[in-house]
């Protein structure tokens, strides 16, 4: 995940992308979240009109990006799902496949309409196949005791399994039991070399403290205006909370939803 990092990526499934005002949102989403790569999704392409593939390079890094917009009719959707398993075939790289898959893959996904349980089971299969992972279940579950967490182990034990090593004379070598020998005394030396303890921790004469002042307007009462003045600095289109609703919601709906929000925010702090 760390080819990722340096990347602020936007996709956008957009009709009309070509007029007015779409281009003024556009310009609005850049400013407002900067990213570095910008994904409009749903225009025609010359080479393939579902996915287009593209490499990004950044100093020693090097990752694979798929941007996807699966078409909405399940008979061409196919085409979409054998073209994305073929071009994982041609893959070395770390690959991030991003877009609308107009596809779910359980029925807790479904928003209106009906679960079809063989047209999931067409997605769940290319992602079977190519070995994708979710990004919100790994940042949710990856680090976890759970079954998401034990089956990518052992899909990663499969691909990262070590062959040979360079040792210390500069000589390459695949005995496994050299191996596990250079491994153990490597790690050995690792972990118990003398390193100094740092003082500066220990050398702090004081903590700064609060004045009588600060200390008691921690301790008051949050008031009404303080929130509605919180509210009326933030920028509208930030990104939503828990709740789903952006700040221009609230600053719309003030007059409804503003005594509510207050008694929230006090709660919070009692």
């Amino acid at each position: 995940m760390n080819y990722f990092n340096d990347f602020n990526i936007l996709s956008w499934n957009i009709r009309g992308a070509a007029n007015a005002k779409a281009h003024r949102r556009i310009r609005e989403l850049i400013k407002l979240y900067k990213p570095s790569i910008i994904i409009l999704l749903e225009n025609h392409c010359n080479v393939f009109d579902q996915a287009i593939t593209f490499q990004i390079s950044k100093r020693s890094s090097h990752w694979v990006c798929s941007a996807v917009y699966a078409n909405p009719h399940s008979h061409l959707r196919q085409e979409a799902w054998n073209h994305i398993i073929n071009i994982r075939k041609m893959i070395t790289l770390p690959w991030l496949v991003i877009g609308d898959f107009n596809e779910i893959t359980n029925a807790d996904e479904v928003r209106g309409g009906n679960f079809v349980p063989h047209m999931a089971a067409r997605l769940t299969n290319v992602i079977d196949t190519c070995q994708l992972m979710n990004i919100e279940q790994w940042v949710r579950f990856g680090d976890r005791n759970t079954k998401f967490f034990h089956t990518q182990t052992l899909v990663r034990r499969k691909r990262n399994k070590i062959h040979g090593l360079y040792l210390n004379d500069g000589t390459w070598n695949t005995d496994p039991d050299t191996l596990r020998r250079n491994a153990k005394e490597y790690f050995i030396e690792l972990f118990t070399n003398n390193i100094a303890c740092c003082q500066t921790l220990f050398q702090v004469q004081r903590c700064p403290q609060l004045n009588e002042e600060a200390y008691y307007r921690l301790l008051s009462p949050v008031t009404y205006d303080e929130v509605k003045q919180v509210i009326v600095n933030m920028s509208p289109l930030k990104a939503p909370g828990l709740d789903g609703f952006q700040a221009f919601f609230y600053k719309k709906y003030w007059q409804i939803v503003g005594r509510d929000l207050h008694n929230l925010v006090q709660n919070a702090f009692s």
